[in-house]
């Protein structure tokens, strides 16, 4: 049970342990107990409360470039990729270079693109941020895009 809910249920197996499994749950702490109702020859019990701590997935960005090198006004094409091992990462991702916005692009399948032309002649580190959400940590990825 958890905050006065049943969520689930499962048999006591020969040696008097039920076992419940769930996958969907967010990232929180969630206070279970387990009740058992009783049979004709055991009377009914309850567990104490046991804190089950769900925590956020990893993410990981990785980001490219294409075309690297390029000429200075060429539309350069960043694609940025967010993996994480439970879901697919969803939401906005943010492409920057130092402490200037380039642009956002929203995440579809994990991947999200922004293309430029306006690069400065010379290399320029651009990053890409992740912020994560309140089940996916954030992550952030760079490339060193060469103008010339």
């Amino acid at each position: 049970r958890w905050n006065g809910n049943t969520i689930g249920s499962a048999t006591l197996n020969s040696s008097g342990v039920a076992t419940l499994t769930r996958s969907n749950l967010i990232a929180a702490t969630y206070p279970l107990k387990a009740v058992y109702a009783g049979d004709a020859a055991n009377l009914g019990s309850m567990s104490t409360i046991v804190n089950q701590v769900v925590l956020e997935t990893t993410s990981k960005a990785r980001l490219t470039s294409s075309p690297n090198p390029s000429t200075q006004g060429q539309a350069v094409t960043f694609t940025a990729t967010i993996s994480s091992p439970t879901v697919i990462p969803t939401g906005p991702v943010t492409f920057t270079a130092g402490t200037t916005v380039l642009g956002t692009a929203q995440l579809g399948g994990g991947k999200a693109k922004l293309a430029i032309s306006s690069l400065p002649v010379g290399s320029t580190r651009v990053t890409v941020k992740y912020n994560g959400d309140s089940n996916i940590a954030k992550s952030s990825a760079s490339v060193i895009q060469t103008v010339q």
